[in-house]
């Protein structure tokens, strides 16, 4: 879990320290999570990797950890919440399946979900079961506004991720 309100440390501490929590994260992320250029991301991102602690990998545009080998797209798309939120967030962290994000902000904990087309059944059960034991708000990445209705879930925000990491929110 990473605490947004500690500034401590360098930049290429607080780098390694987001993608050892998320794995592998977009280079526009980074750079926009840090309010960093891509040089600066470069110089970080090179300096990390000669030591062994992260893989550039410039030509999908990826920063990762060298044994994170694929990418999950479900996670990457669920930070785009997180830089959304990333004013009033105070903690986030990635969570296991089927929870994608974890975050706290405005005294309230966060519930990132994605959900691909197909998979509206099964996430939907599965947050049936996990709601008689959270007390969060639910958030659920969708591909299709249409996904809406068939997932039919009670007090869940659902939004979207456009290519360009923009996120719209509907109630």
């Amino acid at each position: 879990m990473i605490n947004t309100r500690n500034n401590k440390g360098t930049l290429e501490e607080k780098i390694f320290e987001l993608i050892c929590e998320y794995g592998a994260l977009k280079t526009e992320q980074v750079m926009q999570y840090f309010d960093i250029d891509e040089t600066k991301l470069e110089k970080m991102a090179v300096k990390l990797t000669r030591k062994g602690r992260l893989k550039y990998d410039r030509r999908n545009g990826y920063v990762r950890l060298p044994v994170q080998k694929e990418y999950d797209d479900n996670l990457i798309r669920c930070f785009w919440v997180v830089l959304d939120l990333k004013d009033e967030i105070e903690f986030h962290g990635a969570g296991k399946y089927p929870l994608h994000v974890a975050l706290y902000a405005d005294a309230k904990a966060y519930e990132v979900y994605c959900c691909k087309k197909g998979d509206e059944m099964a996430l939907s059960h599965g947050l049936v079961m996990l709601k008689e034991k959270a007390e969060g708000k639910v958030l659920i990445v969708i591909e299709d506004k249409d996904q809406i209705q068939r997932l039919d879930l009670e007090q869940c925000t659902y939004c979207m991720v456009d290519e360009d990491g923009g996120v719209k929110y509907f109630e």
